[in-house]
């Protein structure tokens, strides 16, 4: 009961030491005796006065509240608005098996070997070929992996022993590949209801597709 009235009891005590500070002053100061006189009074009732425990008033506040409903809002004017529905994203992330690095791509199968160089791949291309035994396809940071290929071998890790030949020149490799879906599937929740929408949020919804997501209304 003591922590709930904090702010009661704090409100009386400092009434208390600003009359305590003038009792000391001129009593004739019409100024000061009516200063003196209002604040015994504000004294007198706060002393008399029942604190509404915080839980008590937070709980009366929050029972009074009602939803404002709902609505639609464009992606530009969504931030400091609060998420009315889960948003799902409609795609997966990334959308196609995706380099992660500069190299060619190839079969892992065939490492050991020289490769054929079949397609230059750079990013936002639509690979044309298949890779097969013994080719590779030179590849960008961000470029779709071709069918049949299963790895990236960096471009540090490669001699060029012939025109359009390469051959792998390392120990050993990652697979240097983003899978299709890695990051999020079609379907993920990717921001709850209830969230208030910031910058980050609203470069989420643009990345899912999310041009018009529902938020509460605004009060009026």
């Amino acid at each position: 009961m003591a922590a709930d009235c904090f702010v009661g009891d704090f409100v009386c005590q400092t009434v208390v030491d600003l009359v305590k500070s003038l009792q000391g002053g001129d009593a004739a100061d019409p100024i000061r005796a009516r200063q003196f006189e209002d604040l015994r009074t504000m004294t007198n009732y706060l002393e008399k006065k029942a604190m509404l425990p915080f839980a008590k008033a937070l709980d009366t506040v929050l029972k009074s509240a009602r939803p404002l409903g709902a609505e639609r809002a464009g992606i530009a004017e969504a931030e400091n608005r609060v998420l009315a529905e889960d948003v799902k994203s409609d795609m997966d992330i990334p959308p196609f098996n995706k380099s992660a690095m500069d190299g060619y791509a190839c079969r892992r199968a065939d490492l050991a070997d020289e490769l054929r160089l079949i397609e230059t791949i750079p990013a936002g291309y639509t690979p044309t070929k298949s890779v097969g035994p013994g080719q590779c396809a030179k590849i960008m940071t961000g470029g779709v992996v071709p069918e049949g290929a299963d790895c990236v071998v960096m471009k540090e890790y490669i001699e060029t022993p012939a025109e359009n030949t390469v051959r792998f020149a390392g120990e050993e490799t990652e697979d240097n590949v983003c899978q299709k879906g890695e990051d999020i599937k079609a379907g993920d929740v990717v921001l709850r209801k209830g969230t208030m929408l910031k910058p980050q949020h609203i470069a989420v919804l643009a990345s899912v597709g999310h041009a018009g997501p529902m938020v509460s209304k605004k009060p009026r």
